[in-house]
């Protein structure tokens, strides 16, 4: 079972690209969480995915390509603020969708960048670090997009 989960139900099977094709994946489960329950089912989902994820992966030392869940994990902590924003601006669709697409797009960079505090979590070694650098590339996604939100917000009033 930890190997199913770790491998998220197989989407971590694909030939190549398994976190890019994780986080994609993950978005529109986000985005269907969201029209069923808003931000509120995607923080469990969330909340769900970092429980299973150190659950599936806590002692493993090997980050194989195919383990996802940790992926997945980050990239609902990256969406989080998505919800917040499209409600607070009554969005249309488009810039709902553009929203979306910057979440996904911060997280993989901060993903495969792995600037500072991130690096040297992912090269640490300690149990649950297969979780703990994705989790950070989440929240740094989630602050850059609340961020530029907020920098929007004023530059446009």
């Amino acid at each position: 079972m930890k190997q199913l989960v770790a491998v998220f139900f197989g989407v971590g099977l694909v030939p190549f690209a398994q976190g890019t094709f994780a986080s994609a994946v993950t978005i529109l489960l986000a985005i269907a969480a969201f029209k069923v329950g808003g931000g509120f089912a995607i923080s469990l989902a969330a909340l769900a995915a970092i429980i299973l994820g150190f659950w599936a992966t806590y002692f493993s030392r090997d980050d194989a390509p195919q383990i996802v869940i940790d992926e997945v994990a980050g990239q609902l902590v990256a969406v989080l603020p998505v919800p917040l924003f499209i409600a607070s601006k009554n969005l249309p669709n488009s810039l709902g969708t553009w929203t979306w697409l910057a979440a996904f797009l911060l997280f993989r960079l901060f993903d495969v960048w792995k600037p500072g505090m991130i690096r040297r979590i992912d090269r640490s070694g300690m149990p649950g670090s297969i979780m703990l650098d994705d989790l950070a590339a989440g929240i740094t996604a989630a602050a850059t997009l609340l961020v530029v939100w907020l920098l929007a917000e004023t530059l446009v009033k």
